[in-house]
C-alpha cells in the first residue's frame, strides 16, 4: 500500500484522468489498481445506498425519515472516503467488521450476528480493509438475493492470518450461477486475490450460502 501511494503521488492528477503516455510501468499499475479499488468501493457502498433509497427501502414499512437517515449515512461515508483518498485504508479487522455489520443491519430485515473468536489485531489495515469490503458485498448479496432469516459473520485472526466466513440460511443457488455473478467475482474473489488471500463461495438451492475468506494459511486453508 505504501509503495502504491508513493507511485500515485508521482502523478499530479486525478486517477480518473488518462494515464500519461510517458508514465512508468509502476505508476501506470498503481493508478490502474487505485481505479479498480475505487470502482469496487463505489459499487459496494454508494451504489447500494442509492438503489436502496430509490427502491423505497425495499419495504412497504420504510418511511421518509428512515430513508433520509440511510442517505445521510451514505453521504457521510462517501465524503470521508474522498477525504482519505491515497491514505492507508481501514481500521483493525474486527472493528471494521463491526462497522460493516452495523451498516448492513440498517438495510436488512433479517438478523446479522458477528462472532469474533480468537483475534489479535495482527492483520494489516490494508488487508483488513479488503476483507471488510468483501464481507460487505457478501452481506449485500444476502440481503438482495438470499431471502435469509439470519446471517452469521465469523472471524478469527492470528499473526497476520485470518479466517472470516459469512453464512446465511437463505434460498441458496445453483453453483454454476457463480460464473454470472459479477459482484462476487469483482468485489469478493478478485479483491481477496489482490491481497494474496482466497475467497470460496459455496451454495446449493435450499441450503443457504457460505462465503469463506482467508488471508495466509489458516486452519488448513491455503492462500
Amino acid at each position: 500500500m505504501a509503495q502504491r501511494s508513493a507511485a500515485l503521488r508521482a502523478v499530479p492528477r486525478s486517477v480518473t484522468e488518462p494515464i500519461p503516455a510517458d508514465a512508468s510501468a509502476e505508476v501506470a499499475e498503481a493508478v490502474a489498481q487505485e481505479r479498480e479499488r475505487i470502482r469496487n468501493w463505489l459499487h459496494d457502498t454508494t451504489l447500494q445506498t442509492l438503489e436502496y433509497v430509490a427502491g423505497g427501502g425495499y419495504s412497504q414499512d420504510a418511511n421518509a425519515i428512515e430513508l433520509m437517515q440511510v442517505a445521510a449515512r451514505g453521504a457521510h461515508e462517501l465524503r470521508s472516503s474522498i477525504e482519505r483518498l491515497g491514505e492507508e485504508q481501514g481500521d483493525d479487522l474486527v472493528s471494521g467488521l463491526r462497522a460493516v455489520v452495523s451498516d448492513a443491519q440498517l438495510f436488512a430485515s433479517h438478523s446479522i450476528d458477528l462472532v469474533a473468536a480468537h483475534t489479535d489485531a495482527s492483520v494489516s489495515s490494508s488487508d483488513g480493509a479488503a476483507v471488510v469490503d468483501a464481507v460487505r458485498e457478501a452481506l449485500t448479496n444476502a440481503r438482495k438475493h438470499a431471502g435469509a432469516g439470519r446471517v452469521v459473520v465469523f472471524c478469527e485472526e492470528d499473526r497476520g492470518r485470518a479466517l472470516v466466513t459469512v453464512k446465511d440460511d437463505g434460498v441458496g443457488f445453483e453453483p454454476h450461477r457463480l460464473d454470472k455473478q459479477l459482484g462476487i467475482r469483482h468485489s469478493i474473489v478478485e479483491r481477496m486475490s489482490a491481497r494474496g488471500g482466497r475467497a470460496l463461495v459455496e451454495s446449493r438451492p435450499g441450503e443457504g450460502t457460505l462465503v469463506t475468506l482467508t488471508l495466509g494459511t489458516y486452519l488448513g486453508l491455503g492462500a
